[in-house]
């Protein structure tokens, strides 16, 4: 759209509304005719203020982050410091932190490890996004959601456990993490988004408890070292979670069961949770089930998947 257009466009939006509010006016409705010509003009020109909470109180900063205080809670918008590893505390000012914002370490070059204090409630959209030294991050038990690209172009990200309270992996949160080898979580875990570990070229191995139910969109793509995924019987997954899978990709889950006819019909190896080895199409590949077997026969593999 040319920027001659646009003012066009402003114009004849300009014109056609001032005849309402001049009517508006006329009819002694209260209300200022010239902030409301202000706040079009702001509108037309792409230069609206949003207007904050009604519970805000200030923005602030200190050595190490900037945050937004409200009333009764702390949300960190920023890390200012220069550590290589980073605690974000409970408390600043005296009031809970309940959230770390959007952004908060964009490019937060030095930061190798970060440790999420317990009470910290929300990881929001991109709150870590593209932190690109970031090795490992602890979360809190407390920890009630994490947004959408939270860990996305975290390449060096290797190891995450999620808190219980976490149920669903939302879409494009480890998307590109090259170095993620590993991913722990409870048995609660009941949603992956869409392209939530796609490019996680390291990842080997996913177990996923009978209470999985859903896979979004290329959720696995690039996922070129995926071999093995554990999921329950009720699972359901579009056709294209699965692209871009290695040659031989073994999925374990219950004979005959929902999840089990979904796999078959795209082509997908199948395995009984008793270790049974199920070929698609009958037909046979070669070694794989002595090879997949054995990452199963050690039970902590399961705890620490």
């Amino acid at each position: 759209m040319s920027s001659a257009w646009k003012r066009h466009f402003g114009k004849r939006i300009l014109s056609s509304v001032l005849l309402v509010l001049l009517v508006f006016s006329l009819s002694g409705c209260n209300f200022s005719l010239e902030s409301a010509l202000e706040e079009l003009k702001a509108y037309v020109n792409g230069t609206e203020i949003s207007q904050p909470p009604a519970d805000f109180v200030a923005s602030k900063e200190n050595k190490e982050f900037a945050y937004d205080v409200y009333k009764d809670r702390v949300v960190i918008t920023a890390y200012l410091g220069e550590d290589v590893d980073v605690t974000i505390p409970a408390i600043i000012d005296r009031l809970p932190v309940y959230a770390i914002a959007g952004l908060a370490f964009y490019e937060s070059v030095p930061v190798e490890s970060v440790v999420v204090s317990e009470g910290i409630r929300v990881l929001e959209e991109n709150a870590f996004y593209y932190c690109t030294a970031l090795k490992s991050v602890t979360l809190p038990d407390s920890l009630e959601s994490i947004g959408d690209k939270a860990f996305s172009w975290c390449s060096a990200l290797e190891t995450v456990t999620l808190p219980e309270g976490i149920t669903t992996i939302p879409a494009y949160c480890f998307n590109q993490c090259t170095s993620l080898t590993k991913v722990r979580y409870t048995s609660d875990l009941a949603a992956v988004g869409a392209r939530a570990f796609s490019g996680c070229e390291s990842l080997e191995l996913l177990y996923f408890g009978d209470s999985m139910v859903s896979i979004g969109d290329y959720a696995f793509r690039g996922c070129t070292k995926l071999a093995t995924l554990r999921l329950g019987s009720d699972c359901v997954f579009s056709e294209n979670a699965m692209t871009d899978h290695p040659t031989i990709l073994t999925v374990f889950t219950v004979l005959d069961s929902p999840c089990w006819a979904a796999c078959h019909e795209l082509g997908i190896m199948l395995m009984h949770d008793d270790g049974t080895i199920v070929m698609p199409e009958e037909d046979p590949e070669e070694g794989s089930g002595q090879i997949i077997g054995g990452v199963f026969e050690d039970e902590s593999t399961e705890e620490e998947t």
